[in-house]
């Protein structure tokens, strides 16, 4: 069972954040100082033809199931989903 305690990503980094969930009753940090970060916007940057204009769109955040440890791979969807539900649609335009 997956639980969410805390994302710290927040504007212009919402994707480069520390993500603790409890995992079986333990405490488990992704990202910043635990392990690597499963997770990658599913939304994007750009800029319009003439580059004057950005154009940040949203979406769900993608699992990137190669980077959970082996111990954690049979929660990969829980950690995605509860990933999803607790922190903002990325993209959130910070990178521009």
């Amino acid at each position: 069972m997956v639980e969410f305690i805390e994302y710290t990503g927040g504007y212009p980094a919402l994707c480069c954040g520390e993500l603790t969930v409890k995992i079986d009753g333990k405490a488990v940090k992704f990202g910043g100082d635990g392990y690597k970060s499963f997770w990658a916007s599913g939304g994007s940057c750009s800029f319009g033809g003439d580059w004057s204009d950005e154009i940040i769109e949203h979406d769900k955040w993608r699992l990137m199931e190669q980077n959970l440890p082996k111990k954690y791979k049979k929660y990969a969807q829980e950690l995605i989903d509860c990933f999803n539900q607790h922190v903002p649609q990325g993209c959130c335009g910070g990178c521009i």
